[in-house]
């Protein structure tokens, strides 16, 4: 399932394809939209390449959660430095040992 570009009937045999338009989705309130997970997928994709560069299999869990966090909020980009910093001061550190751990 891919969105309206032309490039994917290249890419993709047409038997396997199948195209959606987003802006009809939109316009019913299908709030299942692929666009969504486009969108979810394109944030976890330009973490890895502009943040990490690489993922350690023992941390997946942790980076999953970091990127479903900054998804979940990315409508509260002038609030979420304060959030930040208020966690930092409310809560415990994570001891390097604790996060390590298998």
């Amino acid at each position: 399932m891919t969105d309206g570009l032309t490039t994917y009937e290249f890419a993709i045999p047409k038997d396997k394809h199948s195209r959606k338009d987003h802006k009809e989705e939109l316009k019913y309130k299908n709030w299942t939209s692929t666009q969504t997970v486009e969108n979810a997928f394109s944030l976890f994709k330009r973490g890895i390449v502009g943040n990490y560069h690489w993922l350690s299999p023992w941390h997946l869990t942790r980076y999953m959660r970091e990127f479903c966090f900054r998804y979940n909020r990315r409508g509260l980009q002038p609030w979420i430095f304060g959030m930040t910093l208020n966690n930092m001061i409310c809560r415990k550190p994570l001891p390097y040992k604790e996060l390590v751990k298998f």
